[in-house]
This record gives structure tokens, sequence and C-alpha cells, in this order.
């Protein structure tokens, strides 16, 4: 199981990020909140390639939940 971690950054916040295959995902709610986007999934659909978007169940603090992830090359998209 691919272990969430946090990065954090004084200007973006708190970002959940996931390594899979040697490579970081950034949640993607996360930074469409960083970025100043009301509309998180609006945001993934318009500016991010369907190809660097996959869905983890990631464990929240109520339960374990379906939530996406984007490649670092659609968080500079």
């Amino acid at each position: 199981m691919n272990k969430v971690s946090i990065f954090e950054h004084p200007e973006f916040g708190r970002i959940r990020t996931l390594e899979i295959d040697g490579k970081i995902w950034f949640c993607a709610s996360d930074v469409a909140a960083a970025l100043g986007y009301s509309n998180p999934r609006d945001a993934v659909v318009r500016h991010c390639k369907p190809m660097g978007v996959v869905v983890y169940d990631t464990p929240t603090r109520s339960a374990v939940q379906k939530i996406k992830y984007i490649s670092e090359g659609n968080v500079y998209r």
C-alpha cells in the first residue's frame, strides 16, 4: 500500500502527496484549493490531462475515501 505524505509550503499550505512507482502524485483538491480554484472538480477537468489523474483509496479521519491525485505535470498545467 502506498503511503500518503503531507507536503507543507508557507505559501500553498498542506498538500497530500502519494508516491506511485517512484513518482509523486498530488491531491487534486488540495492543489486546486492552494491555487485559489473555488471548484476543484471543474479545475481538474479543465486543466489536467486524463492520463495524469488517478483515483486512490485514501484514509481520512472519518473513513477511507476515493481521492483524485494528479501528476506533477498537471500541477503546472
